[in-house]
């Protein structure tokens, strides 16, 4: 099975009354914290193909009330002899890469955001160079050397898709982020429990102990504003379950798993309850797991850290006061062989932010 993009386009349904919000939502609904003036957060994307219609994302953010002045400068940096070649009829990457960039510009709206989109090709290879060319390498934007600090990743693969030698190869490199205090969150998939294939499976690289693994849920919530009217359930095709491969790291030892679990927080996925976005001139609504890689990497670009955050937000789950104060917890939906449960499961882990209360515990 080769790489694929965790996306899931809208089909028309009648009976799930399916909704849809802007881009923006993940900022309101799970309450990101404000950006501070004087930041200047760089964000990596990671793209295996496609390319981007520049003006689709000034005209989609300007649509949903950001100015001009508060658009983010989108810098492509091609790895491996890519190009930017959008094609609305490439099977889904060039509207990956619109969803991924116009959900981060959306939710860290500001002229000081710079995104880095590097586009590489759709090769283990290629995607291992382009992770490579986020972590270890800077570029240059307006004359001056950037580097993010903060990566999405809407790509993968089940576990058992990789050759081993090829899953430690990037689990090292992935740990070469950690100490560089580089925060990756990876989508972590699009078809439950199973991922496709016959059993149960996990995605990586949302599998690996450096990455945030973020899954999905399915929400409503009109007015924008988490409350007791809000509805967030597990996703049922949301990505999660127990590695394979890779031990259970420290920051997990409470929940008693010889191995790593994913995800460790999910945001809205379904794409019932899906992104408007715009490609090729025209809105169309998207969902799946790629849309809450980049939505956790603009909040991690929002609190301005430059620390893993992850063993942290596990800290902060374990006392019952400040798990209420910071996380909603997702009680109800499955994705298959995993239900949602009290505090921790594998398919919603710690659940979805409130992201304010959340930050002094975390940045």
């Amino acid at each position: 099975m080769s790489l694929r993009r965790h996306l899931q386009p809208r089909t028309t349904d009648a009976a799930t009354k399916p909704i849809s919000y802007n881009a923006d939502m993940y900022s309101k609904v799970y309450n990101f914290p404000a950006l501070a003036a004087t930041a200047s957060p760089v964000i990596g994307v990671i793209s295996l193909g496609g390319g981007i219609y520049t003006g689709d994302m000034h005209t989609y953010w300007s649509s949903i009330g950001i100015p001009t002045t508060q658009h983010p400068n989108v810098v492509i940096v091609p790895v491996s002899g890519a190009v930017n070649a959008p094609n609305v009829n490439d099977d889904g990457a060039t509207t990956e890469n619109a969803l991924d960039i116009q959900i981060l510009g959306a939710n860290c709206a500001s002229a000081n955001t710079t995104i880095l989109l590097y586009i590489a090709p759709c090769t283990f290879s290629g995607f291992f160079q382009a992770f490579n060319m986020a972590i270890n390498n800077k570029v240059s934007v307006n004359g001056k050397l950037v580097a993010p600090t903060v990566i999405s990743c809407s790509w993968g693969a089940p576990e058992k898709s990789y050759p081993p030698p090829d899953l430690a190869r990037f689990n090292a490199l992935f740990a070469t982020a950690v100490a560089k205090g580089i925060n990756i969150c990876a989508a972590t998939g699009d078809e439950g429990s199973s991922n496709g294939l016959p059993g149960l499976n996990v995605d990586f690289p949302a599998s690996s102990p450096n990455i945030i693994a973020c899954g999905g849920t399915t929400v409503n919530c009109p007015s924008l504003v988490y409350g007791p009217t809000t509805t967030e359930t597990a996703w049922s095709l949301g990505g999660g379950g127990i590695s394979a491969v890779f031990p259970a790291p420290a920051w997990q030892a409470p929940l008693k798993l010889a191995r790593r679990a994913t995800p460790d927080i999910a945001m809205n996925a379904d794409p019932n309850t899906g992104i408007n976005i715009m490609i090729g001139g025209k809105i169309s609504v998207v969902g799946g797991t790629s849309a809450v890689a980049p939505a956790m990497a603009a909040y991690i670009a929002r609190l301005g850290t430059d620390k893993f955050i992850i063993p942290r937000m596990y800290a902060a789950s374990a006392a019952a006061a400040t798990y209420a104060a910071c996380f909603n917890d997702i009680k109800a939906g499955s994705n298959g062989a995993y239900s949602a449960k009290v505090v921790h499961d594998c398919c919603t882990g710690l659940g979805s932010l409130k992201g304010t209360p959340l930050k002094p515990l975390i940045a």
